[in-house]
């Protein structure tokens, strides 16, 4: 199956792709941030930037109730819904960033594990725990506040 037809049965409509510029500018921003919030990480924010760098980014029709950006390990890229505002992306890239930072793919290219979601088996485990975990991080980068909810009874 090809990317666009990939694409298409998501939903995802390219309207624009993202120039150099505007990439780097967000690579390099995210790669800044991942470094100053997670030094216990030891993260190199030049590798992280070049990394980052290469990723392809697109503006895109998105179907309602869809995340306000993907990444798309299929075609290493980062897809925004058309109506978020330039001075915005950067927030929304941070996510899909970590999420492309995690990837591990085999010698064909396909994807073996995304942090601490394991594809190699029949069944997926770990993709919820990992969301979380991908959540909780971009949300320390962008400063959000944590929020505790109880759950249960007591």
């Amino acid at each position: 199956m090809s990317i666009e037809s990939d694409l298409k049965k998501d939903g995802i409509e390219v309207t624009q792709k993202l120039d150099t510029l505007r990439i780097n500018s967000i690579a390099r921003n995210v790669s800044i941030k991942l470094c100053d919030t997670f030094p216990e990480f030891h993260l190199n924010q030049n590798e992280l930037f070049i990394k980052l760098s290469r990723l392809n980014m697109y503006k895109a029709k998105m179907p309602e109730g869809m995340a306000e950006a993907n990444y798309f390990y299929k075609n290493t890229s980062i897809y925004f819904n058309e109506h978020i505002q330039d001075e915005d992306l950067e927030e929304f890239a941070i996510h899909e960033c970590i999420h492309y930072l995690q990837e591990i793919k085999d010698k064909r290219n396909y994807l073996v594990r995304m942090g601490l979601c394991d594809y190699t088996e029949f069944k997926i485990y770990g993709l919820g725990l990992n969301e979380a975990a991908v959540q909780l991080m971009a949300s320390k980068v962008n400063g959000i506040p944590k929020e505790y909810v109880k759950y249960f009874r007591n």
